[in-house]
């Protein structure tokens, strides 16, 4: 920086800049290790699945299939689900698929799904908009 943090200080002396005062990658190393250790993680982390007494208490719906609240705000039933699969017919081993992407655990639907509409002109929506298209594309 150019222009002093402190540029008039109380005292007789010279403007103090950031550079003066900012410690370096290893003050900053050797501040974490003294003051940082597994101890603290285990410790905070050891109940982070328990929840507190609201996730407790939670009502939790029981069955093989995710029950869609229609009157819920946040997430809403697909209707492309609709007629998806008889529910009177247990579900299946799925056999013979091939992956399409493998993702790390870090990498999660926000990252991959879009956040509104995807434009005409890119490829997975002409594929999306024409099945036969789409079998070819994925053979």
């Amino acid at each position: 920086m150019r222009q002093p943090a402190w540029p008039d200080p109380p005292a007789a002396g010279a403007p103090v800049y950031l550079r003066d005062i900012w410690p370096t990658n290893q003050e900053v190393q050797d501040t974490v290790r003294a003051a940082v250790n597994c101890a603290m993680f285990e410790e905070e982390y050891a109940q982070a699945f328990d929840g507190d007494s609201n996730w407790q208490t939670m009502p939790v719906p029981t069955g093989d299939t995710y029950e869609w609240d229609d009157r819920s705000t946040y997430i809403k039933k697909p209707p492309y689900f609709d007629n998806m699969v008889d529910p009177a017919t247990s579900i299946r081993d799925l056999a013979g698929l091939r992956v399409l992407a493998m993702l790390g655990d870090s990498v999660t639907t926000d990252h991959i799904s879009p956040a509104g509409s995807i434009p005409s002109a890119w490829a997975c929506r002409r594929c999306n908009s024409n099945p036969a298209r789409a079998r070819r594309a994925l053979g």
